[in-house]
């Protein structure tokens, strides 16, 4: 057998890394951050302890990649919010389209974010992170139903935001895995509430 090639380790290194992770969502998802002990965590992604401190330097660390990671995922959305070069409805459409897909992609994987999301302790840890993140996204809603021609765009870009975690947190809250939720309808309707500012653009 010949001896592995640097892209290989590197492969293997993003593999367990991966894994670790993912192991530490789940866990603490379930358990709660401050009752989740690295042990634990070593054992779920089968890696010794001492592997683990190879790539994360602590536990506070290890969530901080996890916030990092869903934060990029999000990235694409973030882009065509900000963006000008699109019709303001059709902007609209692409952010609700890849938000709901988002979520329908891996559901097991956004339950898990969600219960991350509601404890207490993980917002406070990641509460300037998230505040930047947030920020950023609000402004540019804002922007982006100024040029729709919506008469309160402020109120709008709260509304908007507020519309998308409510229907998400209903979604992963129904049925088992969400099957019995009408989530392609509550998709449409949503769009049909933006309709009305397919022509009006407001553009500078």
């Amino acid at each position: 057998m010949s001896p592995r090639t640097p892209e290989q380790f590197e492969e293997i290194r993003q593999q367990s890394r991966a894994r670790i992770m993912e192991e530490a969502l789940e866990l603490f998802a379930r358990q709660g951050f401050h009752n989740t002990s690295i042990s634990q965590i070593a054992k779920a992604a089968n890696v010794s302890k001492g592997l683990m401190y190879n790539y994360f330097a602590s536990k506070d660390d290890l969530l901080e990649a996890i916030v990092r990671q869903e934060i990029e995922q999000g990235e694409d959305l973030m882009e065509i919010l900000s963006s000008t070069t699109h019709d303001p409805y059709e902007q609209i459409q692409m952010i609700v389209t890849g938000a709901f897909q988002m979520v329908k992609t891996d559901l097991k994987h956004w339950k898990l974010i969600t219960m991350l999301a509601l404890q207490e302790e993980i917002m406070q840890r990641m509460s300037e992170l998230l505040r930047q993140k947030t920020e950023r996204g609000l402004e540019d809603a804002i922007r982006l139903f100024e040029r729709m021609g919506v008469p309160d765009p402020k109120a709008e870009a709260y509304l908007f935001g507020a519309t998308l975690d409510g229907i998400f947190l209903h979604f992963l809250s129904t049925g088992p895995m969400g099957v019995d939720y009408p989530l392609e309808q509550v998709q449409r309707s949503l769009l049909q509430r933006y309709e009305p500012y397919k022509t009006t653009t407001n553009e500078d």
